[in-house]
């Protein structure tokens, strides 16, 4: 486990007890404890204390969970970068984040090469959605043609949203659909 303590305006991670390093987190209001998680299953797996995420990426270099407190937010209120060493096994990268409850919004960052021609187009300032996903959040200011330009959006991205155990949504009136299968 990693703490990481905020210090001025950057955070700093640092071996607790006997805990293990995995990952780092970026930005935040205070304290947290993740763990290395497990690669199985995929998506974000809802467990007692907390959520399991995990992604399959074979050519990305460095990845990042990001936790947004409303869907229209065009930055994310947390970041975990996730540590190669302790955090991937074989193609997955997986965290497993305690104190995350049904409801949470979040996305990847992921970092990797920009090579169309071998169909690799790696853009670590785009937002990307979890694949394994149940629900999507879409805001009301999403605009597809904004999001598909290069560089950083100028609205905000669709986000993943880790439902209840039993799949279904507690939030309001919201935006919330299920993709299709």
């Amino acid at each position: 486990m990693t703490i990481a303590k905020k210090s001025g305006s950057c955070l700093q991670a640092f071996k607790y007890n006997a805990f293990k390093y995995n990952a780092v987190l970026k930005k935040d209001s205070g304290y947290r404890v993740s763990e290395n998680g497990k690669a199985s299953p995929l998506g974000s797996t809802l467990f007692p204390g907390g959520v399991n995420f995990s992604i399959y990426c074979r050519n990305g270099t460095a990845v990042s969970l990001l936790f947004f407190d409303h869907e229209d937010d065009l930055h994310p209120s947390r970041e975990i970068e996730l540590s190669a060493a302790a955090n991937r096994t074989y193609n997955y990268w997986h965290i497993f984040v305690p104190g995350v409850k049904a409801g949470q919004l979040y996305g990847y960052r992921i970092h990797g090469p920009s090579d169309p021609s071998e169909g690799h187009w790696y853009d670590p300032d785009k937002i990307l959605l979890d694949p394994y996903a149940r629900a999507v959040a879409v805001p009301g200011g999403f605009r597809r043609d904004a999001i598909c330009r290069p560089g950083k959006p100028t609205c905000p991205s669709m986000k993943c949203v880790r439902p209840l155990a039993n799949g279904s949504m507690m939030l309001g009136a919201g935006s919330c659909r299920y993709p299709s299968l």
